[in-house]
């Protein structure tokens, strides 16, 4: 039983559409229905997406950013519900709100996973960016995978 506030009956899914930004879906668990699809500005190849309270944290692979955003509030019925869990309404129609761009990655780092941490965001870099480039045309061994923290106080 869900309620009044549709607990349990929504779901968020980041999907990253070929040669376009991330968009968030909202799913509905009952039926499979798309209720609305949320763009991110600017962020392509997301890899992972992690909620922590009411913020989201999304790997963008292509910038080599972790994008925090507020949890978006959900589509009719259920609207009022998710706003009054913390959930926030779009400024931009049809768009996520971006809360802050976590920057000190590359795309030849290759961020992969995300964890969250009160003073860190802990990521998972598989890609080539710490290998020097004369060893990484050498060889076609995989880079090693690597875990890397950034303070989530820096700023933008």
């Amino acid at each position: 039983n869900d309620g009044d506030n549709g607990a349990g009956r929504r779901m968020w899914m980041l999907h990253s559409p070929k040669g376009k930004n991330d968009v968030l879906r909202e799913l509905d668990t009952v039926t499979g229905m798309v209720l609305q699809t949320l763009e991110i500005d600017n962020c392509v190849d997301g890899h992972d997406s992690v909620r922590v309270g009411n913020r989201v944290f999304i790997v963008d692979t292509r910038h080599g950013d972790v994008i925090e955003i507020a949890v978006p509030a959900s589509a009719a019925p259920y609207t009022e519900s998710s706003i009054r869990a913390g959930a926030e309404e779009s400024i931009k129609e049809n768009h996520v709100n971006i809360v802050k761009r976590h920057a000190g990655f590359t795309r030849a780092d290759h961020i992969n996973n995300v964890a969250i941490h009160t003073d860190l965001i802990i990521s998972n870099l598989h890609g080539k960016g710490a290998t020097k480039p004369s060893i990484a045309r050498a060889t076609s061994m995989p880079s090693p995978t690597r875990l890397s923290a950034l303070d989530r106080s820096l700023p933008e």
